[in-house]
Order: structure tokens, then C-alpha cells, then sequence
């Protein structure tokens, strides 16, 4: 099954489905909406490159998909969206966000570095753990083990009355997550009646 999407005034997405339709799924104009989509459950590939999906993205439950594209969108939430990922899509391996904000490369922003990228990628690999391939490269043992220890303190935080087009981004480094766990532990020392912390 193969579907194709042409240019439908109001960018949504009249899609028809044959009982069973399993295969790839192309769907490359400018898309706000998926509605029709629940009707392909078994589909295992979806290509939504090049669209104008944004936060308010919502797949239907999609249990056989392994590989989605979501690059040149206009998503800027990245937590959410794993979120939503990791609840509707479980057999998910490759997903691949290029070109949207949420995905801090020199691509989108000549500001962000490798290190940027690098921070994301954890996040994303702590949220989605069954991944095999991010973006252009595949995952690594390494990485994944990374992932696990400090891909939740990778999150990029924005703050709350910024404006989407200008937000000044705020990352937890893993400096300020080992600062934090000092912080933590000092906290808990009592000090002995001979002055002494135990």
C-alpha cells in the first residue's frame, strides 16, 4: 500500500484505506492535520516530511509503524511529541526530525552546535528507547548507555513567555545535574555531636 497525497485546499488529509493495507505511507504537501489516518493501523512506514504539522500533531494509535519522518515541520516541542510517540507508535526504530526547532541542529539554527545535537539525541533516545537510527545516524551502544544515566537531565527548557520565533534556550549540562546531586547529598549529611557530618 502506497499512499500518495496531492494538493487538497485546507491542507487536510482525505486519505481512504483497504482493510489490512499494510506498507508505506507518503504524504508530502502541506499538511496541517491527519485525520483519516486511524484507518491504517498496520501501516509500518510514514513519510511526513516538508509539511506544516506543528505541536498539535496527533497520530493515531499505530502499532505496526516502525519508521516515521517528520522533517521540515514546524515542531517546536519535543518532550510532548516523544511523549505522544512513545504512547502511540511502541514498534517505532527510526524517526527523524530534521529541519524542525525541536531538533537543535545548524540546520535550523546556525547558533546550535554538534554538542546541541548531541543533547537532543540523548533526550530522545531516554524517551524512545527502542530506536535503532535518529535523524541520519544510528544509534550506539554508547549512546544508548548515556542515554540511560543523563538523557533525562537533556531537556531543552524555553521560557514560558517567550515567543516561538524567539526563545532563548535553556539546557541542563550534565555539570549542573552533577552540581545538583552535591547539592542533594550535603542536604542530607547531619553533623555528628563531635561536629563531624556522617
Amino acid at each position: 500500500c502506497k499512499l500518495l497525497r496531492g494538493g487538497y485546499p485546507g491542507g487536510n488529509c482525505p486519505l481512504q484505506s483497504r482493510k489490512g493495507a499494510t506498507g508505506r505511507g507518503v504524504i508530502n504537501s502541506p499538511l496541517r492535520s491527519l485525520e483519516g489516518l486511524k484507518t491504517f493501523s498496520y501501516l509500518e512506514e510514514l513519510i511526513l516530511d516538508n509539511n506544516l504539522l506543528g505541536n498539535d500533531l496527533l497520530l493515531p494509535r499505530l502499532p505496526h509503524l516502525h519508521t516515521l519522518t517528520l522533517n521540515k515541520n514546524q515542531i517546536t516541542e519535543l518532550e510532548s511529541l516523544l511523549d505522544h510517540l512513545a504512547e502511540v507508535v511502541p514498534s517505532l526504530q527510526y524517526l527523524s526530525l530534521l529541519g524542525n526547532i525541536a531538533c537543535p541542529n545548524e540546520l535550523v539554527c546556525r547558533e546550535k552546535d554538534e554538542d546541541d545535537y548531541q543533547r537532543y539525541r540523548y533526550f530522545v533516545l531516554h524517551k524512545l528507547t527502542n530506536l535503532k537510527f535518529l535523524d541520519t545516524r544510528k544509534v550506539t551502544k554508547k549512546e544508548r548507555e548515556e542515554a540511560l544515566i543523563r538523557g533525562a537531565f537533556m531537556k531543552v527548557v524555553k521560557p514560558k513567555d517567550a515567543k516561538p520565533s524567539h526563545f532563548l534556550d535553556v539546557v541542563f549540562s550534565v555539570h549542573q545535574f552533577h552540581s545538583h546531586i552535591a547539592v542533594n547529598v550535603l542536604d542530607q549529611l547531619q553533623p555528628d555531636l563531635t561536629g563531624r557530618y556522617w
